[in-house]
Order: structure tokens, then C-alpha cells, then sequence
């Protein structure tokens, strides 16, 4: 059915991706906002939660940290990318025995829920929570990041980052 479709139609059908999503749509965080909060100096700090993100034809994966920043406001860094899903566990169990962390989120609706079962069987002997957010809780995380990010006028914003290309991109 997808082969006899417009492409287009297909990514909009079957992956919820519309064509606006496509070309070059303003991010709801400019550049100017995101670049004024590079701090190197920051580092992640007190209650570690790590995200998981798969990308929806299942290529590459992330790892992420937000925490508070030893500088004040939260620090938000991408700890690890990479092509594939298989390295996605062994690699945080690694991260969480050098650095710690206290949870780990993701959304099992979301491709990376297909981990879900083997995060579960390798977070729970390291005492570590496993937080399943749904799209609403996913939609209001990302809602609080712009609103820290790009606080109304007056406000400071609060969060840090490291200024890391691929985040920056």
C-alpha cells in the first residue's frame, strides 16, 4: 500500500510526518537563544536523568542528561549518539557506572520503546528508575525546556549547555 502512494502521503500516513516537517521549519528556540547559553564551564550535578531517543526508522540513537548545572539552572547535554539501537543499553549501564543518575526516561510509545524490556532488566539491579513518559508528559517536558530556554523579557533563562555541535546543529 505505502508503494503505490505519494511519498509524501506515506511519511504523513504511516509515520505522522507532514511535509511542513520536511523543509526548513522555524524551531520554537531561535539560535540567538540557544547560543547565549553555552556555558563550559557547566557540569551536571545532584539527580542525574538520562532520555533515550530513536529516531523513527531506527538509524540512530541518543542518549541525553539534564540535571542541575554546577552553575546554577539545568544542565542539558547529549552524552552519546550513534547508528543503530544495539549499543543503546550496554552504553548507558556503562555511563550510569561512571557518573551516576537516578532515573532514565523514555517513552514507550516512541521507537525507543522497543528497549523498554531490556532497560527494565538492566536498570533494576543498579537501583536506577525507569520513567515511562507519554506523549504528554513528552510535550510538556519540551514546552518547559522552551520556557527555559527563552524566558519573557526580564526573566534569566535556566538552562547551561557545552556549546556541543551536533545539539547545537
Amino acid at each position: 500500500e505505502i508503494g503505490d502512494m505519494d511519498p509524501a502521503d506515506a511519511r504523513r500516513a504511516y509515520l505522522n510526518v507532514t511535509q511542513h516537517r520536511l523543509t526548513e521549519e522555524p524551531s520554537p528556540i531561535s539560535v540567538e537563544d540557544w547560543g547565549r547559553l553555552v556555558d563550559t564551564d557547566s557540569e551536571p550535578t545532584g539527580r542525574l536523568v538520562y532520555g533515550l531517543a530513536v529516531s523513527v526508522d531506527r538509524q540512530h540513537a541518543s542518549i541525553g542528561v539534564a540535571a542541575p548545572s554546577t552553575k546554577g539552572g539545568l544542565h542539558v547535554e547529549l552524552v552519546a549518539a550513534g547508528a543503530g539501537t544495539g549499543w543503546v543499553v550496554e552504553s548507558l549501564v556503562g555511563i550510569l557506572a561512571r557518573h551516576g543518575g537516578a532515573a532514565v526516561a523514555v517513552d514507550p510509545g516512541s521507537p525507543a520503546g522497543s528497549l523498554v524490556g531490556e532497560l527494565e532488566r538492566a536498570l533494576a539491579p543498579l537501583g536506577v528508575e525507569l520513567i515511562k513518559m507519554g506523549a504528554r508528559d513528552h510535550a510538556a517536558a519540551c514546552g518547559a525546556l522552551v520556557d527555559r530556554v527563552s524566558p519573557p523579557d526580564g526573566q534569566v533563562p535556566g538552562v547551561r549547555h557545552i556549546g556541543q555541535v551536533p545539539v547545537n546543529d
